[in-house]
């Protein structure tokens, strides 16, 4: 499984990547509570709902708090069929520390 450090990450959204998603897999409410800006919140126990929809894409990355659900939907979503899928190592936490805003829900 491919995956990238939160630096990475921070790079690839700031230059954006034609016809890629950036993918939260946390709950609803841990999404409206804290997020990466950008990122499409899908919770992981409702991927495959949404499976013809991620086809779409040539890329998904996946995040979500700490890189332990990010790296579970990486596996569900390979095992659906799709190969490009890239989980974000350490999720919104390593985000956090390495100094990047995050958007707060009131």
């Amino acid at each position: 499984m491919k995956e990238i450090t939160a630096k990475e990450f921070e790079n690839i959204l700031k230059e954006g990547h034609e016809n890629a998603l950036f993918l939260d897999v946390r709950t609803h409410g841990e999404y409206k509570a804290c997020h990466i800006n950008g990122l499409k919140n899908i919770p992981l126990d409702e991927l495959s709902k949404h499976i013809e929809e991620l086809k779409k894409y040539d890329t998904i990355y996946v995040s979500c708090g700490t890189g332990m659900r990010s790296r579970k939907g990486c596996v569900n979503l390979k095992s659906l069929g799709l190969t490009n899928v890239v989980n974000v190592q350490g999720g919104l936490e390593a985000w956090k520390l390495i100094g990047c805003p995050v958007n707060k829900g009131k």
